[in-house]
């Protein structure tokens, strides 16, 4: 969607569409060659959100902010460029110079900016993140693109962020919409999504490396490379990494475990490639393009039970290609992982219960975007999709392959200059459980061009898993010989439902970015695992898996209701040239309709502020205070004394803070950057904190950066 938008951006300002007039006190709308009743204000993708800290170019100079200020653009919510204050849901941007000022080393420590953002740093390695609530290992409600192309781990709903094809340098913007979007989308929008836009050839136009170090064995290296040549366009980037725990979860001395890592205290290790190339058609007829990535690497994932903290060795391959233009694109790609995991230990006699996965992922997508003038002018989106998938899992009952079948339709509707409204539906065929529709309604009203209020209703749902549906794995329990059955829900399993309303306002005036949002969500169908249900005395022993099966754990969907109710203020300032400042703050409330009990593994408040400065001599700084209120996780864990086989009993972490930073310098005309980065500043010594119960305790990790441009 990011590169259509390009080419609609380049028409429209070969018309004279970008033609601004001179700022006054309120600014007046763009003047459109068409006299009727037009769609939302034109924005050019390709240049940065308002800030007084953007580029405007490849390189870094400062960009000086006056009265044109850079115009804020999404492509994420409705499929098509729009202005934010044309979107029919709640969304951040954050840019390349967010990302490389803040201190953030990793996508999900960034998004600990984006209000209502759920983040939850399990390891050195693994992060899980949520929107509003319901975060989890394994977290799986959001979902997650990298240029409109699905990134999260398919069949496990998981998101493996430290496995990604591209670097953070690679990413030109982020952007976060928040609110379900299965209404174009389908499974995993569920409380939200994330788009990772990568750069073009053109935006890279030259070469950059980066390498850096620091303490918990910490290495990184990265290299990008991109230029065009008439209509041909390249690029290519790559880069390793790697990083020891935070902490051990266990002494390796000990004789009662076995550890299964060849390094007890190594936690990622990733190596990868990515390259595409592209062909821009004459008069902005249409883009071809093609591209691919290979990743290889050892990661962390902590999943559930015993599977609490495994080890995975994988190889990741993805293919590409599609065309684009003004009216019509097509995008098909195909990912495959293999991968060997393992418990990182286990108990000493015990089988390790290490498995091997194949998994095949192909998608296609045609979308058309046509107009039309009825009553006012529509800017249309139809689409559909297939994907194929493909599983070989030792942990599932047998090799699955499922067919998905979706269409979808949206129809943004500009009534006159200030009032507008989107529809959106989508129908999902899903191979096991059937149709699945997902509409949503959304109606804008902007009382002054650069402020709008909006209404969005729909429903949004999250199919299962491959895991979930065929799982079938004989889990070693605490005592010796005893064995867990876990069990996924087959045909019996719905899929996760939510409906939901969100009123927001958004002002954006030359010197900022604000905005208030309030929702209420209703959340049904949760997919959850029974308490272990004893098999009784005709159970025979398993020799492979080496003890008895004395119950079985499924999974099902949770009878229970649950009400979200919740809210998010957040602004973005520019009181000088090159200073940018953000706070914001959430509130959430999560209860149960049936006890009225509190669901307490969601912090109640969360709060960000932070500030990043660009001077003109070449200093740079930036630094970052994200904190989350306390919270009862109810996490249940093996307890043969319990008469469900599980302990429920709530684990309580206090509140917390993390704080991130960068102190940077730029010479030789900005063509070298060095660079000191702080994340966690404040976890050392007694002050350390986890995120989960079972997570690591976070640790204070610096790093010493130097960047080439050449």
């Amino acid at each position: 969607m990011d590169k259509l938008a390009e080419m609609i951006v380049q028409r429209m300002r070969s018309e004279g569409a970008f033609d601004r007039p001179e700022p006054g006190p309120v600014a007046a709308p763009v003047p459109t060659p068409d006299p009727t009743p037009s769609a939302p204000t034109p924005v050019e993708p390709n240049r940065e959100v308002k800030s007084a800290t953007a580029s405007v170019d490849a390189s870094v100079a400062l960009a000086a902010k006056s009265g044109d200020a850079y115009e804020e653009v999404v492509v994420t919510a409705s499929r098509r460029a729009e202005s934010p204050l044309d979107a029919p849901n709640a969304v951040t941007v954050l840019t390349e110079e967010d990302i490389r000022l803040s201190g953030a080393r990793t996508i999900p420590d960034l998004l600990r900016r984006v209000p209502g953002m759920d983040v939850m740093a399990m390891s050195y390695a693994e992060y899980n993140v949520s929107m509003r609530g319901f975060n989890r290992r394994i977290a799986n409600k959001i979902l997650v693109l990298i240029d409109g192309r699905t990134a999260y781990t398919d069949f496990l709903g998981a998101t493996l962020w430290r496995s990604f094809p591209v670097d953070l340098i690679d990413i030109e913007r982020i952007e976060v919409v928040r609110g379900p979007g299965s209404a174009i989308y389908g499974a995993y929008a569920y409380t939200g999504m994330i788009n990772i836009i990568t750069k073009t050839p053109d935006q890279m136009k030259g070469a950059v490396a980066q390498a850096g170090i620091g303490n918990g064995e910490r290495r990184e290296a990265v290299f990008q490379y991109g230029d065009t040549q008439g209509p041909l366009g390249f690029k290519i980037s790559g880069g390793y990494e790697r990083g020891n725990k935070f902490e051990l979860e266990f002494d390796p001395a000990r004789v009662d475990y076995t550890s299964a890592a060849d390094d007890p205290e190594l936690s990622l290790r990733v190596a990868r490639v990515d390259g595409e190339v592209e062909y821009n058609m004459a008069e902005g007829n249409g883009r071809l393009y093609a591209g691919g990535h290979v990743i290889s690497g050892f990661t962390e994932l902590f999943g559930v039970g015993t599977l609490r903290n495994l080890q995975i060795e994988s190889d990741q391959f993805g293919a590409r290609a599609g065309f684009s233009n003004d009216l019509l694109s097509v995008r098909a790609f195909w990912n495959r992982l293999e991968a060997d995991a393992a418990p990182q230990f286990f108990r000493t006699g015990l089988p390790t219960l290490g498995s091997q996965t194949l998994f095949d992922l192909l998608s296609i997508e045609p979308v058309f975007r046509p107009e039309l003038e009825l009553l006012g002018k529509h800017n249309l989106v139809l689409g559909g999709e297939y994907r194929f998938k493909r599983i070989e899992w030792d942990y599932l009952n047998d090799k699955q392959t499922e067919n998905h079948f979706a269409l979808f339709f949206q129809d943004a509707w500009t009534i006159s200059e200030s009032i507008s409204t989107i529809i959106s539906a989508r129908l999902d065929l899903h191979p096991v459980i059937g149709p699945l529709g997902s509409p949503r309604v959304a109606f804008i009203y902007k009382p002054a061009p650069n402020q709008a209020l909006r209404i969005s209703i729909g429903t949004a749902f999250r199919q299962p898993t491959m895991a979930e549906t065929y799982l079938d794995l004989k889990a070693s329990s605490p005592v010796s010989g005893a064995l867990a059955r876990l069990v996924g829900g087959f045909d019996d399993l719905d899929p996760e439902a939510i409906a939901t309303i969100d009123i927001g306002y958004r002002w954006q005036p030359e010197w900022g970015d604000m905005e208030a949002v309030v929702y209420a969500n209703r959340v049904t169908d949760l997919i959850v695992r029974t308490p272990l249900q004893p098999t009784g005395p005709d159970e025979r022993f398993d020799p492979e898996a080496q003890g008895i099966v004395i119950g079985n754990s499924f999974y099902v969907n949770d009878p229970d209701t649950l009400i979200a109710l919740g809210g998010e203020l957040a602004a973005r300032l520019y009181p000088i040239d090159g200073l940018d400042l953000g706070a914001s703050y959430a509130f959430q409330y999560i209860f149960n309709t049936r006890t009225n009990a509190r669901f307490t593994d969601s912090p109640m408040h969360k709060f960000t502020a932070w500030g990043q400065l660009r001077t003109r001599f070449g200093l740079d700084l930036g630094l970052s205070v994200h904190f989350v209120s306390d919270q009862q996780w109810v996490e249940p864990q093996y307890d043969v004394d319990d008469p469900t086989g599980f302990d429920s009993t709530p684990l309580p972490l206090d509140a917390s803070a993390v704080v991130m930073g960068r102190i940077g310098y730029r010479l030789l005309d900005d063509k070298l950057e060095l660079a000191v980065v702080g994340t966690n500043l404040t976890d050392f010594g007694g002050l350390r904190h986890r995120e989960h119960p079972f997570g690591n305790r976070l640790e204070a990790r610096l790093l010493g950066q130097v960047t080439g441009r050449f």
